[in-house]
């Protein structure tokens, strides 16, 4: 039954996180420049197999403010966790850096 109701919760998150991406797709030079989402399983192959336990996650990247450039330009970045199973959930805002490796890698 827990693994029912997360599944409605993940498909309106699904729904909410497409509806965004929509809306922040259509300015040119928007400020907002990547819009992230998944869901974690928890310990699926452990001893402790939670297969019930999944959390989903969502980020909003921006682009990195000239005021940044001497940290070699990291995005601010907003994000959030909702846990699956009534645990602790998170919101967080932090920087992130991305490293061009060519156009198929990047870290």
């Amino acid at each position: 039954m827990k693994l029912l109701e997360f599944g409605r919760h993940a498909a309106a998150g699904m729904v909410a996180a497409s509806l965004a991406t929509v809306s922040f797709a259509a300015p040119a030079g928007a400020f907002v420049n990547e819009i992230r989402g998944g869901v974690y399983a928890h310990d699926q192959f452990g001893p402790a197999h939670e297969p019930e336990n999944a959390d989903i996650n969502g980020e909003i990247l921006f682009d990195s403010p000239d005021f940044l450039s001497w940290m070699f330009s990291p995005r601010p970045r907003f994000g959030g966790t909702m846990s699956g199973n009534g645990g602790t959930s998170i919101v967080y805002m932090d920087l992130g850096w991305t490293i061009d490796l060519g156009t198929k890698f990047f870290i």
